[in-house]
C-alpha cells in the first residue's frame, strides 16, 4: 500500500486575518513550548507509523501550517530523518513544506534541499501591497517574486502555488513547464503572476464562507 504523510506546524510570525488553521503566533509560546510540540509529534509518529509495514511505501511528505518555513529547518530535518531511517520512500515521492515570502531564505532552502525537499509550496495570496497589507500578510510584493526567484536558484524545480483570498474571480495559474502554481486575485494580480510564471490560466472550484 501507498502512504502519503501530512506533518501540521502551527507556529506562524503573525496570524493573517483571514486565517482559520490552527496556527500560533510567536507572542502565544515559548521555546519550550515549540520544542514540547514537536516532541509530542514525534511521539505520535512513533504511534502511528506502526500502521505502515515493512510491504507499504510513503510516497508523499508534505509540511503544512501555519508556517513550516518560520521554524529552525533542523525540526523538518529529524522528522524526515526517522522517517526515511525506518520506511521505505519511493524514490521518486513527492516531499513538500508550505512557506512564506517573508520566512524564507537561501539557507532554508539549502537546508530543504539537502534533507530530501523536492517541492516548495509558497503562499503569496496576492502581488498587490495593498491587499497583502489588508490581509494581514508579512511579506509585500516583491518578496512574492524574491522568493520564487530563490527556490529555482536553489535547484527547486517543482515549486507551487500563490494561494490567494477573493477579489473578483479566484484562478489557479500553472507553468507546466517548470511545474508552478498559482493562486492569484483579480485582474491586476493575474497579470502580475503571469508576468512573474509565464503562465496560463485554469479555474478551480472554490467554496467561499461567511464569517
Amino acid at each position: 500500500m501507498n502512504y502519503g504523510l501530512y506533518f501540521h506546524i502551527p507556529f506562524c510570525m503573525k496570524k493573517c486575518r483571514y486565517c482559520d488553521f490552527l496556527s500560533f503566533t510567536s507572542f502565544d509560546y515559548s521555546l519550550s513550548d515549540k520544542k514540547a510540540y514537536f516532541r509530542a509529534l514525534l511521539d505520535e509518529w512513533y504511534v502511528k507509523s506502526n500502521m505502515i509495514t515493512e510491504d507499504d511505501v510513503i510516497d508523499s511528505i508534505y509540511f503544512g501550517g501555519g508556517t513550516p518555513s518560520f521554524v529552525e529547518p533542523g525540526y523538518i530535518q529529524t522528522i524526515l530523518k526517522l522517517i526515511t531511517d525506518d520506511k521505505i520512500v519511493s524514490d521518486d515521492a513527492e516531499i513538500t513544506i508550505e512557506v512564506n515570502p517573508g520566512t524564507i531564505t537561501a539557507e532554508k532552502l539549502e537546508c530543504y534541499r539537502e534533507y530530501g525537499v523536492n517541492r516548495i509550496s509558497i503562499g503569496i495570496q496576492s502581488t498587490q501591497n495593498r491587499l497583502l497589507k489588508s490581509l494581514g500578510r508579512i511579506h509585500d510584493a516583491s518578496d512574492c517574486e524574491e522568493a520564487v526567484k530563490l527556490a529555482e536558484e536553489k535547484g527547486f524545480k517543482n515549486i507551487k502555488e500563490f494561494k490567494s483570498l477573493k477579489e473578483g474571480d479566484k484562478v489557479y495559474v500553472v507553468n507546466k513547464d517548470k511545474n508552478i502554481a498559482a493562486f492569484v486575485i483579480g485582474k491586476k494580480p493575474i497579470e502580475d503572476g503571469l508576468r512573474i510564471l509565464g503562465a496560463h490560466i485554469d479555474s478551480p472550484r472554490i467554496d467561499v464562507k461567511q464569517n
